[in-house]
Order: C-alpha cells, then structure tokens, then sequence
C-alpha cells in the first residue's frame, strides 16, 4: 500500500496509510490578524488524515502544531501496514428533507435559485 512516512525535526510522527482511497498531509498557517484586522495569535500545524474504505475519514495528526524554521518530510513509499489512525468517523449525511435543493437534485429536478 501507499504509505507516507511523515517526520518533523527528524522525528517520526506517523506513517499514514491507505490500500485504496485518499491521503493528505497539509501544512497550515494562520495568519496573526484576522480578515478585518483584529489580532489573533498566529498558528503553524499540520494535519495528516485520509479517506478509506468507501466513506471512512481516517486521522494520524490533527493540527500537530509547528512553528517557524521547523522541517517536515514526507516519505511516500510502499510499504506492507501503518499506523492504526488516531480517529476515524463516518461524514454526517444531510437529510433531503431539510434541504429543498437536494430534494429537487435526487428528484432529477434543477432547484431554483430564490
């Protein structure tokens, strides 16, 4: 399977892994002011989750925090297993009922835009 052996500082944080499906390793910074200019504090994190079996969200790092001048590899290899995720959950379904789009779209129907 495809793995990605993720290290931070030369550390090993995890190796996420998936036989069929998605994986992502995502670097993220938050600027320290927000959009209408209030100061907030800045944050550096990184996020290593996937998609498997059909409709699993699986999760080895959630915002891992991180901070400047550190260094994150990623090794994408092939390998036989990997780590057991930390967090796994099925993605809620909204129920057609409650939206009027859905509704019409399942129907085969275009909703209008009012």
């Amino acid at each position: 399977m495809l793995v990605f052996d993720v290290f931070v500082n030369g550390k090993a944080m995890c190796r996420a892994g998936a036989g069929e499906g998605v994986l992502t390793a995502i670097a993220s910074w938050l600027g320290s002011t927000n959009a209408r200019g209030k100061p907030r504090p800045e944050t550096i994190s990184l996020h290593v989750s996937g998609i498997v079996n059909p409709d699993q969200h699986v999760t080895w790092l959630d915002q891992f925090p991180v901070k400047r001048g550190d260094k994150i590899t990623i090794e994408v290899l092939e390998a036989e297993n990997a780590d057991e995720p930390r967090a796994r959950q099925r993605p809620s379904r909204p129920n057609p009922a409650d939206h009027p789009k859905l509704r019409l779209a399942k129907r085969g129907k275009r909703a209008s835009s009012s």
